[in-house]
């Protein structure tokens, strides 16, 4: 212990002393040699605390201390290097030369130290112990090239073995970094690769996958991962289903085998969206957008069915015009020109089709011809032909069949002016009938005749009329119109009949133009007051407890020097319009009643205007007008602000050279139900039924078709009105068919076949702030088109709101009142089945109240809706967000946003939704422009519900947005 002591004492002040003298040093060196280990050590102690640097005598005494076992190895190593150090930096060159008699030089202390740092690699080579081999490795610096190796890898062995017992990704990273320079390193990379891969298969998430494939770029599994991580990033894609989505995963991924797919979802999504926009711009722009898309072709088409409708459901020639020359390659071409065609001879427009025989090909002109030819034949006039004749002349040079043809059926017409017995001319001709002559027959002219006898027989011998239709029909002439005739006459499919109303409506004096309220709560129609039938006044029946009760004269609206019918009420009950001696009015209540009527300048547009009608929506007003003899039927659109448009005839499907009258469109917006002696029938002026082909059109018709004998009957029957449920047809029919001035209110139960479609109906009581009622407007929107599509006001003189909506939409509906909140709500008929009634009250909210009060004020804000089970808002909801940022910009109020859920799912999960559906509406109104700071959010989960969860009804209730204005 003294001798270890005495070492260190000497390492310690080795710096403080100076050298010695030579002859000394060899002394003990001498010693060492000798083997007198122990005196060597004395005498080398004694000369180093003379001389620090004396590097004989370190090199002594690490000798001797190598040959002590119990002397740790280190000290001697330690001792050589520096005897070493000594030797080449401090010793004197004839100290160097004195020693090397000895001899002594650097090659002795070089082998001490080796033979020192073996000794302790051979300790480190027969462990297990990383230390000992990294500790060897960083303290002996001298030792051998080859035992420096042998212990690196060694610790190489060592360290990956412990690094394969732990068998994590973290131990193989561990070993990597640390020991970079490994041969194993290799093998680690491609344990730890596997190891994290496996780790992110089994965890499957987005940011696993990225995180491997950032660490491993080089990896075997690269390839597969890479799909993995595709497939993972497109099941989130498909899962958000949104655009943006798609667009970022293409951008992305632009390799991924889901890259198809994804422009495809993309494609679909847009292309719905242009789809449920359909405009042409949008097509366009989706065209222009995806010139790649697979569904390129089918937009393109779309475009082309869009702009083929769009010139031709007004049947504006101009836009069909101008479609065929702007755009030839238009899939609709053919569609076009047959459609221009048709327009033109339903519109007798031969400019029309003088002009479409200039720009169609060949192959289009002899149809032409031949189709003015068939149209002007329709009628069975000699006149026609002569026009034809006259008008074609120079297109008949190269037709000469065509002409010919025309002649022959001039020269019959013209003859068949001789005959006016048509079941006489039939026998005569015992069924042998040439073509041309055939053709008469079959014309409108012919059936004129036919329904002369008809009429004859039906009034003078009823019991013969069968045998005579029965008769005719052998002779197989095929004229559409005696064809009809005959199927009207026999159709025993219906069996309901009409009767009269009521014994206290209908009196000995003629009653006509019946005009139900859209509620069924009353009847308004036309009396004629004197047994002369010069006057004429409106009288209104109310049905209570089943029974219609004793009519009472309109005293404001009647007058004693005029004649006043009533044509129409607002579905609303608060506008009538009326007619006045020839003319079109209109008369609005008012909390006293009905208000004074006024001309209706817009659509008086000839010397006779009648049968006006109002649509349910308001948005335009059908009417019949007297122009060049033909009383036809127009309509004239009506704006948001009651600007009325110029009228415009509605289409040759509905109008003919005859009369059409007394036009009744259903609040389903398509059922149009009209009377007219022009599309034959039993005679006279019959009821008929047509149903409109497209929502923006208002000339776009289906042929219109007989409403059946139980209705019409060989006088006329007019005045047509159908009950808002459908069931029920109220009109106006010749009580006595000798006396057609003699006329009653009837009503039938429809059959299905001749009833409108379906529609609701919402009613209620809209109260102000002291709970009176409240005159005000309700209007309602297509949530889905986000577009306003009707409105309604309320009546005056009780706050009573009705209003009818068409199925097969979702509809919001809002009250607009100056000075208040708009209050809104919604009703979804797109699986609407039956008739339904809605009824619901609403309670306004004063907005001064609210600003200038104490108290904090909630209104639910009922036509926001959410994806099922998410945050995610849907486009219904666009009205109602656009409003409520609308309120909160005028107003600059703060106010807070409560979400609320029903009670399906858990606690935890309804108060998580609820948070983040008030935020999703925060956020879309921070993008309509509202401030962040004037909007807070908070989640109240399936706390507070304001009814039940029992129903599927309540559990929509609970599931809302509450607006709560702040203080």
């Amino acid at each position: 212990m003294m001798h270890r002591l005495s070492i260190i004492l000497y390492i310690s002040i080795i710096s403080i002393h100076v050298s010695f003298g030579q002859s000394t040093s060899t002394k003990s060196y001498t010693l060492a040699e000798k083997g007198n280990f122990e005196k060597a050590r004395e005498k080398a102690i004694a000369l180093l605390e003379k001389d620090p640097r004396n590097a004989l005598a370190k090199f002594s005494l690490s000798w001797v201390l190598k040959q002590t076992d119990s002397t740790p190895t280190h000290q001697a190593y330690l001792l050589a290097c520096e005897a070493l150090a000594d030797f080449q930096e401090s010793s004197s060159d004839k100290q160097k030369a004195v020693w090397r008699e000895l001899p002594f030089s650097s090659n002795e202390i070089i082998t001490l130290i080796e033979a020192l740092a073996n000794k302790v690699s051979l300790e480190a080579l027969g462990s297990n112990q990383e230390s000992l081999c990294a500790t060897f490795l960083q303290l002996y610096t001298k030792a051998t090239p080859t035992d420096r190796a042998l212990v690196e890898q060694h610790l190489y062995t060592i360290a990956f073995e412990a690094a394969t017992s732990k068998g994590s990704s973290q131990a193989y990273s561990s070993f990597i970094s640390t020991h970079p320079m490994a041969p194993q390193v290799t093998e680690a990379y491609a344990l730890k690769d596997r190891i994290d891969f496996t780790n992110a298969q089994e965890t499957n998430t987005l940011e696993n996958w990225e995180s491997y494939i950032n660490e491993h770029p080089n990896s075997l599994y690269i390839n597969q991962a890479q799909k993995m991580l595709h497939v993972v990033a497109f099941e989130e894609v498909l899962e958000e289903h949104q655009v943006w989505a798609y667009e970022a995963f293409i951008n992305t991924y632009p390799e991924a085998l889901q890259i198809d797919n994804a422009k495809r979802n993309r494609d679909r999504i847009e292309y719905d969206v242009a789809a449920q926009i359909n405009t042409i711009n949008g097509w366009i722009h989706f065209l222009h957008t995806h010139p790649e898309s697979e569904i390129f072709e089918e937009a393109h088409d779309q475009l082309g069915d869009l702009r083929y409708l769009k010139f031709t459901e007004n049947s504006s020639t101009y836009g069909m015009w101008s479609l065929l020359n702007e755009h030839p390659e238009n899939v609709n071409y053919a569609r076009i020109v047959d459609h221009l065609i048709d327009l033109a001879l339903a519109q007798k427009n031969d400019d029309l089709l003088l002009q479409a025989l200039q720009i169609v090909p060949e192959s289009y002109v002899l149809f032409i011809l031949n189709s003015a030819l068939e149209h002007y034949s329709w009628q069975g006039e000699e006149s026609h032909i002569e026009v034809y004749l006259d008008r074609y002349e120079s297109h008949l040079i190269d037709y000469p069949d065509m002409r010919q043809k025309a002649n022959e059926r001039l020269e019959t017409y013209a003859s068949a002016y001789t005959y006016n017995d048509f079941s006489s001319e039939l026998q005569t001709r015992n069924a042998v009938f040439d073509p041309t002559y055939l053709k008469f027959l079959q014309s409108y002219k012919a059936y004129t005749w036919h329904l002369d006898e008809f009429h004859s027989l039906m009034n003078d011998d009823p019991t013969g009329v069968e045998k005579y239709l029965n008769d005719v029909q052998d002779f197989k002439i095929n004229n559409p119109w005696i064809d009809e005739l005959y199927t009207l006459f026999n159709d025993q499919s219906r069996t309901q009949q009409a009767h009269s109303i009521s014994s206290t409506v209908n009196t000995e004096n003629s009653e006509i133009s019946p005009v139900p309220s859209a509620n069924g709560k009353h009847l308004y129609y036309c009396l004629h007051t004197d047994a002369e039938r010069v006057y004429e006044d409106i009288y209104r029946a109310d049905y209570i407890n089943d029974t219609w009760q004793a009519p009472v004269p309109i005293s404001e609206l009647n007058t004693a020097e005029y004649n006043e019918a009533p044509l129409n009420i607002s579905s609303d009950g608060t506008e009538m319009i009326m007619f006045n001696s020839g003319s079109i009015q209109v008369s609005q209540k008012d909390i006293d009643g009905w208000g004074a009527s006024e001309p209706v300048d817009e659509i008086n547009i000839s010397e006779w205007n009648a049968d006006a009608q109002l649509v349910s929506t308001k948005e335009a007003i059908i009417f019949a007008s007297r122009i060049n003899e033909d009383v036809n039927l127009f309509v004239a659109l009506k704006d948001n602000n009651g600007i009325i448009s110029e009228p415009m005839n509605m289409g040759a499907v509905l109008n003919t050279s005859g009369m059409e009258r007394s036009p009744f469109l259903h609040p389903d917006m398509k059922s149009l139900y009209f009377s007219s002696d022009g599309h034959g029938g039993f005679g006279g002026r019959d009821v008929f039924v047509s149903k409109r082909l497209h929502d923006s059109c208002w000339t776009c018709w289906s042929k219109p078709v007989n409403m059946g004998k139980q209705i019409n009957s060989i006088s006329n029957d007019w005045g047509f009105k159908i009950s808002t449920d459908g069931e029920k047809a109220y009109f106006s029919k010749s009580g006595n068919v000798e006396n057609k001035y003699d006329e009653d209110i009837y009503e039938i139960t429809l059959p299905e076949e001749r009833r409108p479609d379906l529609v609701a109906t919402v009613e209620g009581y809209v109260l102000d702030r002291y709970s009176q009622p409240l005159k005000a407007k309700i209007i309602w929107e297509d949530l889905e088109a986000n577009e306003i599509i009707g409105e309604a006001n309320t009546d005056p003189s009780n706050g009573h709101y009705f209003i009818v909506l068409p199925t097969s939409k979702i509809y919001g509906y809002f009250v607009d009142s100056e000075g208040y909140y708009p209050v809104s709500s919604s009703v979804d008929l797109r699986e609407q089945s039956k008739f339904i009634t809605v009824d619901e009250d609403v309670d306004m909210v004063y907005v001064e109240d609210v600003l200038v009060g104490d108290q904090e004020v909630s209104i639910p804000i009922n036509n926001i809706f959410f994806e099922n089970g998410s945050k995610e808002l849907l486009t219904i909801s666009n009205a109602e967000l656009e409003r409520l940022a609308e309120f909160i910009l005028d107003h600059q109020i703060g106010v807070m946003l409560s979400g609320h859920t029903d009670n399906v799912g858990s606690e935890e999960s309804n108060q998580i939704l609820s948070e983040q559906r008030a935020l999703s509406v925060k956020n879309v109104l921070i993008d309509l422009g509202c401030p962040d700071d004037l909007l807070d959010t908070q989640g109240f989960g399936e706390s507070l519900p304001v009814t039940d969860n029992e129903t599927a009804k309540g559990r929509q209730t609970n599931r809302r947005v509450v607006l709560t204005i702040s203080k």
